[in-house]
């Protein structure tokens, strides 16, 4: 083991996170379709988290929230609620051994959501190649964000961006990562194949009582009955088993959208 190189990566995830914001402020100011999202709702970079910046680890890039609606309370009270809607976030979590995980996570409001959670976009990333990959990175927070937000104008682009990493890359689902769902297919044709070989082995093992008064034929296609179906339950655990969520998006709390603390208007 190599404790140094443990330590540079350490040491390059700190450069990318002191540069982060004027990298992607830049990048911000390249794209029209990002400035016009910038224009409603809040464009933040949060070196360190946006929790009051205490966490060497994490990096957060997100659009903030903002007031969409109002809602009364009861009919018998005249206090109303102000509904907000939390804008898309991206991400960056350094783990102990020095790799990243890049996180994009929906825009979202108490009562509209996507399905998942969130999605990993990139797992056990060099902190190194940050710099080179951030663009990239930037470009589907904005799609995700135009495909998930309440008053979104999504082009063909931004769909097929959201869509191609919806099939490719792991899915955050209450909260643990599932297979990307390109695995699973892979994994169905595979057993399908495995099923279709095993009919063959049946077949053979009906026609070997024939042709084999021994029964060494009949022994042998046994076996390789039990072993094409182990390999076939084995490829549809794998694609099936959720794997246990690591990062994790910090709560957002509005003291403006929650009923409970909802402000009241007297007329």
């Amino acid at each position: 083991m190599n404790s140094k190189q443990r330590i540079f990566k350490y040491q390059a995830y700190q450069n990318f996170s002191l540069e982060s914001n004027a990298l992607f402020n830049e990048a911000l100011n390249v794209s029209l379709n990002a400035a016009g999202v910038a224009q409603i709702y809040k464009f933040c970079v949060a070196p360190r988290g946006s929790n009051g910046g205490a966490n060497d680890r994490l990096i957060e890039v997100f659009y903030g929230h903002r007031p969409f609606d109002a809602q009364r309370i009861s009919p018998f009270d005249r206090g109303v609620r102000v509904l907000v809607e939390d804008g898309a976030r991206l991400h960056y979590n350094q783990l102990d051994n020095g790799m990243v995980i890049v996180t994009l996570y929906p825009a979202k409001t108490d009562n509209f959501a996507p399905v998942e959670y969130g999605i990993i976009i990139d797992e056990d990333l060099d902190p190194r190649d940050l710099f080179v990959k951030y663009k990239r990175h930037f470009s589907l927070l904005n799609s995700y964000m135009r495909c998930t937000c309440l008053d979104g104008e999504p082009t063909i682009i931004d769909r097929f961006n959201v869509f191609w990493i919806k099939q490719t890359k792991m899915l955050i689902l209450d909260k643990k990562g599932y297979p990307p769902k390109y695995i699973t297919w892979v994994g169905q044709s595979i057993r399908f194949i495995f099923n279709v070989s095993l009919s063959g082995c049946v077949l053979a093992f009906i026609l070997s009582f024939k042709s084999d008064p021994s029964g060494l034929l009949v022994g042998e296609v046994t076996k390789g009955n039990q072993i094409i179906r182990k390999i076939s339950d084995q490829i549809d655990a794998l694609s099936q088993k959720p794997i246990a969520f690591i990062t994790v998006q910090p709560e957002i709390k509005h003291t403006a959208s929650k009923a409970e603390s909802a402000t009241s208007v007297k007329k």
